[in-house]
């Protein structure tokens, strides 16, 4: 038999099941969308999910296997001096801070918290924490731009019936007064202004009198509907540019992070990269053992070629391609796939992405003296490759060792002639991939 104090400890969680049950009615969902055929989802295709004179969000579900659920991408940007406001989130979420600078402010059972946050911070959040957003006015009014993925793991997954998150206020409206006022233990004219308040949208200008009548009553909810104290809790982050990059030359740089550098990262499985190659540089063949690559361009344009990595003897189920990526495009990897990564002659190609593993990935390159190339028997190597032990002998005897190379001048014609690019036919097919 329950205790007085289990009970009371049990109430807020009988309060939780009954908050849950009104997300499917009041989630913020993607509007759906044809799946892609191939692994290049295009700037205009992404789906607005917002627009607001103050920020905007935008979406993409991207699937690696046809068996699993997919991973959702959204891209937030908030205008200076905006708020993006609380959510109860249906998934864990990692996020990446592009431009900008603000506060993230979040409630789970381990209390609350705000940290600040600025270009290159990584931090992530548990499912059912609810949080909130806002940018900072600063002299240069950079917007705040912040990638959001949600996790896809086995036991924590991204549902697209009901969204990644809902709105605070939605669900606080769901219910009737007397159920607000049992749960909220607040005076009737709150109750009736929360009721009462029209809608808003889910990013408003941060108005010191906006703040006083959105966040006031919704923090009040917090902290007693959902039965979480005030303490103090410290997120953890991480930003890349406080670090060096793994890699970096004269033709560009490389960053990885996973659990080993944002141990907050084990939870959602999924990790962080970012590339940035100069003018007219080549990120060399290499391929991911552990993870896929769900990538963004978010300066430049390049071209990324994809060798398959499947010995199905049938044709049609693995083609080798290239494909040309603009700025604001996405576009995934699969794990196992060879690929290599090109800028144009006239401007650099920068991408960041997530990989579907927080666990260090070491990257297979077939350059350099880290190449699995040497690890290989000679003779063996050879046999495979039909040539000569001699010719791997000049091979392996390369002077090239490194992972970023520039390359002869290749003329703009070569690599920019959108005939020569097969964005749209399907790197495996259709019904394996939808992007």
């Amino acid at each position: 038999m329950l205790t007085m104090e289990s009970r009371k400890q049990a109430l807020p969680l009988s309060w939780v099941l009954i908050f849950f049950l009104a997300i499917s009615l009041c989630g913020v969902k993607a509007s759906s969308g044809k799946p892609q055929e191939g692994p290049v989802v295009e700037k205009d295709q992404w789906r607005k999910l917002l627009v607001t004179e103050f920020g905007q969000i935008t979406a993409l579900d991207i699937k690696e296997d046809p068996e699993k659920l997919p991973y959702h991408l959204q891209f937030i940007t908030l205008e200076p001096n905006s708020l993006f406001l609380p959510v109860l989130l249906h998934a864990d979420v990692v996020f990446y801070v592009h431009t900008g600078s603000g506060k993230l402010t979040w409630v789970n059972d381990d209390g609350t918290g705000t940290i600040p946050l600025r270009k290159g911070d990584l931090c992530s959040l548990g499912e059912e924490s609810v949080f909130y957003i806002q940018s900072d006015l600063e002299a240069e009014r950079r917007k705040l731009r912040i990638y959001a993925m949600f996790t896809n793991t086995k036991d924590n997954t991204f549902n697209p019936s009901i969204g990644a998150y809902s709105r605070i206020n939605e669900l606080v409206k769901g219910f009737d007064k007397k159920i607000m006022q049992a749960a909220l233990k607040v005076p009737d004219d709150l109750i009736d202004e929360i009721i009462n308040k029209r809608n808003t949208p889910a990013i408003v200008h941060a108005v010191s009198k906006q703040r006083n009548v959105v966040q006031e009553p919704e923090a009040s909810f917090l902290k007693n509907f959902l039965g979480v104290g005030s303490n103090s809790n410290k997120l953890e982050k991480y930003n890349i540019f406080d670090h060096d990059p793994d890699f970096r030359n004269r033709y560009g740089w490389s960053v990885a992070v996973t659990k080993r550098q944002l141990k907050s990262l084990k939870r959602t499985n999924i990790g962080f990269l970012m590339v940035t190659l100069a003018r007219g540089s080549t990120m060399g063949p290499h391929w991911n053992p552990k993870a896929t690559e769900l990538a963004v361009a978010v300066e430049g344009k390049g071209v990324v070629r994809v060798v398959c990595g499947s010995n199905n003897e049938d044709e049609t189920a693995c083609q080798n391609m290239r494909f040309k990526v603009n700025a604001g495009d996405a576009f995934v990897v699969q794990r196992f796939h060879s690929m290599a990564q090109m800028s144009f002659n006239d401007e650099a190609f920068v991408f960041l992405g997530f990989s579907t593993s927080a666990k260090d990935n070491h990257p297979q390159f077939l350059s350099g003296k880290g190449s699995v190339l040497h690890k290989l028997d000679k003779h063996i190597m050879a046999t495979s490759l039909g040539v000569s032990d001699r010719t791997v002998d000049d091979l392996l005897h390369s002077p090239q060792d490194s992972i970023i190379f520039g390359r002869r001048a290749w003329p703009l014609e070569q690599l920019g002639r959108e005939e020569s690019f097969e964005s749209k036919k399907p790197l495996i097919p259709s019904q394996s991939l939808e992007l």
